[in-house]
Parts: C-alpha cells; structure tokens; sequence
C-alpha cells in the first residue's frame, strides 16, 4: 500500500485563510466527476462558495446543470477561481461578496436569484480559538446562520406550492 504523500504543516496568520496560497493546492474543482444533468435549469445560492467544500458544491451543481450564485465574505481571488469552474461548466455564476448576518442583503439576494436550493457552507471553523474569544464564533456561526434561515423563510413564505415543495436549505 502506497502512502499518501507528506504535506508540511502550513499557517495563515489570518482568517478565513486564502485558499490561493495553499500548497499543495486542494483538489476541489471535481475534475473527473460525471455528472447526469441532475439540476438543469435549476439556480442555487452556494454561502462559502469560494473555497473548500463550498467550492466543490457549487461546482459539483453547476455540473449537473444549475446556476449558481456564490455569496462568499472577502476572499475574491478563490470566489473568482470558483466563478470560472463553474463557468467552464456553461452556468452562470453570480459572486456576491457579504456576510450571512446581512439578512436584508440575504433576502435582496434570494429574491434577485429565485434559488431552488440554498446550501450553507459559510462558517468561522477554527474552534481551537474560540475558548479565548467565542463572541466571533457565535456571531458567524450560530447568528449569521439563524440570519440566513429567517431571510430564506420570508423567501420560502413567498412562494407558490410547487415551489415551495421543490425548495431545499442545507443548513
């Protein structure tokens, strides 16, 4: 059994961290996935789409056929990375820069882009820091996201009934 090769520690002395400056760079843009057109003709609203496992979703639906709009906090060199993947797939990506908490900016968004689907991915991950300081982790992470659930519920109420049975959040 071959082992995996090493990859040396790496820090970022500010967060989030640029996944551009990564290296080795992480594989996340799902080049050899087959995709069944799945979501054509469907429009999705990624948060944290710029990087990570965002990025992969975001690519992984624009594959299979939706349109995204990837709504990231300031990372605009990953976003941009993001936005030609899935561009390359024949989407559409729509990159809107702001912060889940922003629930007027949230629901300007959902009633612009008219998501089928709404999959949360944007968090503050690095728990290690919050015994010093919890009040960041749970402003993004527990705030930001109750945020977001009330602009997509005032979005969801909108609705007609087959939208409405169509429509997922992925919290």
């Amino acid at each position: 059994m071959r082992s995996a090769p090493r990859i040396k520690p790496q820090h970022q002395s500010r967060q989030p961290g640029r996944e551009s400056v990564m290296e080795p760079q992480p594989e996340n843009t799902m080049e050899h996935y087959q995709a069944a057109g799945k979501l054509k003709g469907k429009k999705a609203i990624v948060t944290g789409g710029d990087s990570g496992i965002g990025r992969s979703v975001a690519i992984g639906f624009a594959k299979e056929g939706a349109d995204v709009a990837i709504f990231y906090l300031e990372e605009n060199e990953d976003a941009e990375f993001t936005r030609r993947h899935v561009e390359r797939e024949g989407r559409r990506c729509l990159l809107i820069r702001g912060d889940i908490g922003d629930a007027e900016l949230m629901g300007s968004l959902l009633a612009r882009h008219r998501p089928a689907t709404v999959l949360n991915f944007a968090a503050e991950s690095h728990v290690d820091r919050s015994i010093h300081g919890p009040a960041d982790f749970i402003t993004k992470n527990v705030v930001g996201t109750s945020r977001l659930l009330e602009a997509c519920r005032g979005y969801y109420d909108g609705l007609d009934a087959t939208e409405k049975a169509a429509f997922r959040f992925l919290p």
